[in-house]
């Protein structure tokens, strides 16, 4: 589309010598060429109005698309409604405004404050400009057939990333949320749960639930890495805790897999039985230990045979006012021999407060993987 020119300061002036219905130029009075522009400069795909014979019948509206040469100037002729006529020498030519320009102001309006949209169905709709330092550009989506999403009113966003959100507030139905960090207050089924509960899929969505009477209900899984791994925020509301733990390498040397209850290092009367394929079979007893072994402390770890197993139980782990009893049962590759071992241990963890993290290390170095499966008993 051309740019269109206009001015002021035009001076109208005659033609020089007569033209036909076809002639593609236009010769104006010796020296009036420039003052018909007045400051205007044509320049390619660029266009200025004049009126031949203005208010006449033989008035006709042309373009000017390049010139001056001389007085000479390319016209396109028969414009805005206008028919392409014969004009005389001394034709008046005269610089106007037609309802071509107008229509064209109408269809391209461009910068406004503040644009009006109207339709059949959706009303009026004001985008209002506000004045902000800096180049802003608000980019429409590139479809043939979209909806605008407001502030104010209730939408439904389909197929869309949020980059590190803040939600207040929010309702969450049929979503899958994928390492996402949840602080307030959870909401479930249209309530809040209450201490003990947990979240539970029902055939109406999730719902806060009171633990059954019996069975295990998985807590938590963790994966064992680096000097330590803490599985902390422990749920109350269960009889036992039951940790299942497996396949535990560490990178530098064999050693002790270690429990600390709560970080604690204080493990107070343990007794137990150990045995391997070697035919080594005894029973020990250790009035203070630092930390619950998975092991015998003769029979290190191998820190590369990931074929171990242990399972961990502290029954009434939320007891505020005994020490905690735990049992430990496990089967390993003692790292010394290269001999496969068992243990039995149970003991008393010294603590009157609930038992709420759990962190392991290994005395050999850190440890390269392991999982933990963490259930509560009832």
């Amino acid at each position: 589309m051309a740019t269109r020119l206009y001015s002021s300061i035009s001076v109208e002036t005659t033609l020089a010598s007569s033209i036909n219905n076809s002639t593609t130029s236009i010769v104006v009075a010796t020296g009036t060429a420039t003052t018909l522009l007045g400051g205007v400069t044509v320049v390619a795909n660029s266009q200025f109005t004049v009126a031949i014979d203005p208010d006449t019948i033989n008035e006709e509206i042309v373009f000017i698309t390049a010139g001056p040469s001389g007085d000479t100037f390319t016209v396109t002729r028969g414009r805005a409604g206008s028919s392409a006529v014969a004009h005389s020498t001394g034709a008046t030519v005269k610089h106007v405004l037609t309802s071509d320009d107008l229509t064209a102001f109408a269809a391209g309006i461009s910068p406004v404050s503040s644009l009006a949209f109207s339709g059949s169905t959706s009303g009026t709709t004001t985008v209002q400009a506000t004045a902000v330092a800096g180049t802003n550009t608000l980019t429409l989506p590139a479809t043939t057939s979209d909806t605008l999403v407001g502030k104010a009113t209730t939408d439904i966003l389909t197929n869309k990333t949020l980059t590190s959100p803040t939600i207040n507030t929010a309702t969450i139905a049929s979503s899958t949320l994928s390492a996402a960090t949840l602080t307030g207050t959870l909401t479930a089924g249209g309530g809040v749960g209450t201490n003990g509960q947990v979240l539970q899929s029902t055939s109406t969505g999730v719902q806060w639930a009171t633990p059954s009477s019996s069975g295990m209900t998985l807590l938590s899984t963790t994966t064992l890495t680096g000097a330590t791994t803490t599985i902390s925020g422990i749920v109350s509301g269960y009889k036992s805790l039951v940790a299942y733990i497996y396949g535990v390498t560490n990178a530098t040397a064999n050693g002790d897999l270690r429990i600390a209850p709560n970080g604690s290092t204080n493990i107070t009367g343990s007794t137990g039985h150990y045995g391997d394929t070697q035919g080594n079979n005894d029973t020990f007893a250790v009035a203070t230990l630092d930390y619950l072994f998975a092991n015998y402390s003769a029979y290190d770890v191998d820190r590369t045979v990931s074929t171990n197993f242990w399972q961990l139980e502290m029954p009434q782990y939320t007891d505020a006012v005994n020490y905690k009893t735990f049992f430990l049962y496990g089967q390993f590759r003692k790292g010394s021999t290269a001999h496969d071992a068992w243990i039995q241990v149970n003991g008393l963890i010294k603590t009157t407060s609930a038992i709420t993290s759990l962190t392991f290390s290994n005395s050999g170095g850190n440890l390269s993987t392991g999982t933990v499966l963490l259930y509560g008993v009832n």
